[in-house]
């Protein structure tokens, strides 16, 4: 469940910067406002906040 979850994470980064990424794009699409949360998440804990 957990390497799930960071396959999924994995994706939804990789999606965001690569769109031809088809199945990175599939899993953000099936859950593109958790997706957004992710990289939320992400970009605050590069920042050191």
């Amino acid at each position: 469940m957990v390497l799930l979850e960071f396959f999924e994470d994995i994706c939804c980064i990789l999606s965001h910067q690569n769109n031809q990424i088809s199945l990175c794009e599939y899993l953000s699409s099936e859950s593109n406002c958790r997706c957004l949360a992710r990289l939320m998440r992400y970009a605050l804990m590069f920042c050191g906040v």
